[in-house]
């Protein structure tokens, strides 16, 4: 004889489970997305130290700093992606090195 019914038993697993399985799909899902924001922050900071190098590059050959981030894409062959990340490009004068700083945009939907 038992003092409880075996469907007792048998639905404290299946609950018991089930909270295991959705603690570790959320702890999953976690890791995912802090794993996509630390990927996303080393493309943008790759991006300016590349745009850095290519600027310095300019300087190097020519004798001054690219005028526009066009001229700098275009000749020196750094490629950005403008929907997904914002650059400034601020430039004094030739001699000066420019102020580069590249941001990323926020999509529709996220923030």
């Amino acid at each position: 004889m038992h003092l409880y019914p075996a469907k007792r038993r048998w639905m404290r697993t299946l609950l018991v489970s089930a909270s295991v399985f959705f603690l570790v799909l959320l702890t999953v899902v976690f890791v995912l997305n802090q794993a996509e924001r630390s990927v996303s922050e080393e493309q943008y900071a790759a991006l300016e130290n590349a745009l850095r190098r290519a600027a310095v590059t300019c300087y190097a050959l020519e004798g001054r700093y690219p005028p526009t981030l066009e001229y700098l894409t275009r000749q020196y062959g750094v490629v950005e992606e403008p929907g997904r990340y914002g650059v400034r490009y601020d430039i004094f004068a030739p001699n000066i090195m420019p102020d580069i700083e590249v941001y990323p945009i926020a999509e529709e939907g996220k923030e």
